[in-house]
């Protein structure tokens, strides 16, 4: 078992017993007992009657994501979130409808349920960082902004920065490193500040976290969230989970390279100055100019597309993709998505997103051996070739569950933090917001 991880079990090494997967670690006395399973169903009642069997008999802590089609009405959501709020130690958020191909509309409920003396519930009124049009390294929160709750004493350059120091939520104050491997949390569309405080207090550990979608024509509420019987309209609420670490798999939309590998010689915070020593909004332009010489029509590219820097890792691969939000050919400085960019000396090249992306479907099939959240990276104006789950099931069936598998579906995208191997431990990255249209995240125990 690579690092402690879990990979998928033989019947040597892992056995199922009433719908839960067990993983037994070497050197350890415990197991991580977990239960993941998504309904999908025209039919609410449908819906209902699926929750209320999978519900176990023992105490568990539960996450959920609910995914309502446009035509579900008002009153039959409220009694699936009457439902799931009923049940102890539950937490989840309301996400967009699921995209799937092949079957009628219909509606989803992914659960998650977790042993409740192995795994650790929080919620979250960490604020984040308010958008700016240019670079977020330069903004300068305002005296409103410094008096939130648990906020730390900063340095000016911090404040200059705008980057603040919270405690942890009360919940995770107590929580050992051990039992903080994996947080797994749903938020608003501001989580900075979350990732950060969660980044600093447990260096070694892997994040994912799911940015939920705006409500406010669906509940009244920016965004919708969940803990136990309360609901909030902003933080977030999540759990963090003990070894082992799982696997990651980023998946990217067909981007199209711009450039070849450019190495990043002048670099602030989000902000990149110059690739190769040379103006990068220049670049940009240059790449534009040569692209379309040799193409036309739908291929042309454009300013108002989008376009994006990704770093290279060792192997040169896609390794870390930055949605390049502003930048102007004068002074040559690109703003990026996020609290951080790439460091000096980073391999990257610049990449354009079609207008017309052809993606390819997640495919999605019930799973015993391996337990998975998939989150896929929604396109603000979804056409037929954008990304969707492909459901491997009857369409004629009117509800489908599909066992080992967690799924959601957002506009906003996820913040990714993963942990990597050093000399000595291990370490996690920087988070960042992976955000690409029709991009996807899956997680692996």
């Amino acid at each position: 078992m690579a690092n402690g991880a879990c990979g998928l079990l033989s019947r040597s090494e892992g056995r199922m017993r009433e719908g839960y997967y067990y993983c037994k670690l070497q050197r350890r006395d415990w197991r991580l007992k977990m239960a993941l399973r998504t309904i999908i169903s025209r039919s609410s009642s449908s819906i209902l009657a699926a929750l209320k069997h999978a519900i176990p008999d023992s105490p568990q802590t539960l996450l959920f994501a609910i995914s309502p089609h446009h035509s579900l009405p008002d009153s039959q959501l409220a009694d699936i979130v009457a439902a799931l709020t009923r049940i102890p130690n539950s937490l989840g958020c309301i996400s967009s409808p699921l995209p799937l191909r092949s079957r009628e509309p219909a509606s989803a409920l992914s659960l998650a349920f977790f042993d409740v003396n192995k795994c650790t519930p929080f919620r979250s009124t960490i604020p984040g960082r308010k958008p700016t049009s240019v670079g977020r390294w330069h903004s300068v929160r305002s005296s409103q902004d410094s008096r939130h709750h648990g906020k730390r004493p900063q340095t000016d350059l911090e404040e200059i920065r705008g980057i603040e120091h919270h405690d942890l939520p009360p919940e995770l104050q107590n929580t050992t490193t051990e039992n903080a491997s994996t947080i797994i949390y749903f938020s608003d569309n501001s989580p900075e500040g979350l990732s950060q405080t969660l980044s600093t207090a447990f260096p070694g550990s892997t994040h994912l976290g799911f940015l939920a979608s705006p409500t406010p024509f669906l509940t009244g509420r920016p965004f919708t969230l969940f803990r136990n019987r309360e609901i909030h309209s902003s933080g977030a609420v999540g759990i963090s989970l003990p070894t082992p670490t799982p696997t990651w798999d980023l998946v990217y939309p067909d981007l199209n390279a711009i450039t070849d590998a450019l190495t990043v010689t002048s670099a602030e915070g989000n902000l990149v100055h110059s690739l190769d020593d040379a103006n990068p909004a220049r670049l940009i332009i240059s790449a534009m100019d040569k692209h379309n010489m040799n193409l036309s029509g739908a291929n042309t590219l454009y300013k108002e597309d989008q376009y994006y820097l990704g770093v290279l890792g060792e192997d040169d691969k896609l390794h870390r993709l930055y949605q390049i939000m502003s930048g102007g050919p004068s002074r040559g400085t690109v703003s990026l998505e996020g609290e951080d960019g790439p460091s000096v000396g980073s391999r990257a090249k610049l990449y354009h997103l079609p207008s017309k992306l052809k993606s390819t479907d997640l495919l999605i099939q019930p799973n015993t051996q391996l337990n998975t959240f998939t989150f896929l990276n929604l396109h603000p104006e979804p056409t037929p070739d954008t990304a969707a789950f492909q459901v491997v099931d009857h369409p004629s069936d009117e509800t489908t569950v599909l066992q080992g598998t967690f799924l959601a579906a957002s506009e906003n995208g996820c913040v990714v933090r993963r942990r990597r191997q050093k000399q000595g431990g291990s370490e996690g990255e920087t988070p960042w917001r992976f955000s690409v249209p029709s991009g996807s995240v899956r997680l692996h125990w």
